[in-house]
């Protein structure tokens, strides 16, 4: 809410802000990642915006963070970027050997830093370049969501107050087109949105208590998603997150609504029908869910985050979803002090070990806090 995008990268035995990537003039109330190097953002604006990663950022990261990736990739980035006057869009800026301006010359620098950029870098001279505008809703943007595998999809989604105004729009990413018709099925604002894993299915949650599945289908050679299924009364409340277990344990999702419940969902494929196989119950409505993205020692981890900041993580064979035990209640002492708002587990971890001791997420929540938490399995 204080219209910034920030990158935050892990040097030496902490977290630093390494990038101001964007600074707007709307609040910002949503972001995902497209690839390594880019995102997209929406704001109470009406549309989305695309940012490219400059090239001294990727230099930093590979300098001082051991975040590598191909020098040709990094040849081609922009320099920089800057904002022109009364303007929300952040310009690329090229110079040649015959022309150099200072914001360049400064932004280069950056790129040999010793240690973390200071405040005077990150305020002026880590902008990312935005390359795309995405248009189409009518109101201020509630919620998005990418796709895991190129090319990307981006799906959408503004407040709403009529089915009308409730649909998803969704995106691709090569030619930044449209894909028509829009999806329709909710009455009110979509909450929040997820692509399986295998990006065969897109789960949609909202304000009018339900949710809906939709399939993806290709038309020409163009992938577009057409409805699939819908639980029109899967909650008694507004349902605030839904999210997708990894494939290799089935077609299984998690709903968190404002009833105090988690339901865990399978889905029958004989009938198309999704079946709740076991719901958890918390004293306070539920905000966040997240599954890890992998099976790991035969197990599927969900971590859950409450309205009034307290986080928990659950455990279920796979095979046995009907049984989730709880694994970890973290402290309240350190669990965020308002709403739990998102819950990411991170990927990837301890690349080397095929059975980590340990695995990591991270909480976004009310009180302006991001928290990375560590848990053993």
């Amino acid at each position: 809410m204080d219209q910034t995008t920030r990158l935050y990268a892990p040097w030496k035995a902490s977290w630093y802000e390494f990038s101001r990537a964007q600074i707007h003039g709307y609040d910002i109330n949503c972001i995902s990642s497209l690839g390594p190097t880019r995102f997209v953002t929406g704001a109470d604006e009406k549309l989305l915006r695309v940012f490219d990663q400059p090239k001294p950022i990727a230099q930093l990261l590979s300098n001082l963070c051991d975040i590598q990736q191909e020098v040709q990739a990094i040849d081609a980035m922009p320099e920089t970027a800057s904002i022109p006057v009364l303007s929300l869009s952040n310009k690329a800026v090229t110079t040649s050997a015959e022309e150099e301006d200072e914001s360049v010359s400064n932004t280069e620098s950056i790129a040999n830093l010793s240690h973390p950029p200071l405040e005077d870098h990150l305020s002026r001279h880590t902008l990312w370049p935005e390359t795309e505008k995405l248009y189409g809703h009518g109101y201020e943007i509630s919620t998005l969501a990418t796709s895991h595998h190129e090319p990307y999809l981006i799906a959408t989604a503004c407040r709403a107050s009529s089915t009308d105004h409730a649909v998803i729009r969704l995106y691709e990413t090569v030619s930044w087109r449209q894909l028509k018709p829009p999806l329709t099925h909710h009455s009110l604002t979509v909450l929040r949105m997820s692509f399986s894993p295998d990006d065969k299915y897109l789960l949609s949650v909202g304000r009018d208590r339900q949710f809906a599945v939709f399939e993806r289908y290709d038309e020409d050679g163009q992938p577009n998603f057409r409805l699939h299924s819908v639980v029109a009364k899967g909650h008694t409340r507004i349902i605030w997150d839904g999210k997708w277990a990894p494939v290799g344990a089935g077609r299984i999702i998690a709903t968190a609504s404002r009833d105090k419940s988690v339901k865990i969902w399978c889905l029958e494929d004989e009938k198309n029908e999704w079946n709740c196989t076991a719901t958890l119950k918390f004293d306070e409505p539920v905000t966040a869910v997240d599954f890890y993205g992998q099976v790991m020692n035969d197990s599927l981890f969900l971590a859950i985050g409450l309205e009034g900041g307290d986080l928990f993580v659950y455990r279920a064979k796979v095979g046995q979803v009907e049984e989730w035990n709880l694994l970890e209640r973290v402290d309240s002492r350190f669990t965020p002090d308002k709403t739990v708002t998102e819950i990411s587990w991170r990927s990837n971890q301890r690349i080397g070990k095929e059975s980590p001791e340990t695995l990591e997420f991270a909480v976004a929540s009310e009180d302006a806090s991001v928290r990375l938490y560590e848990v053993d399995i």
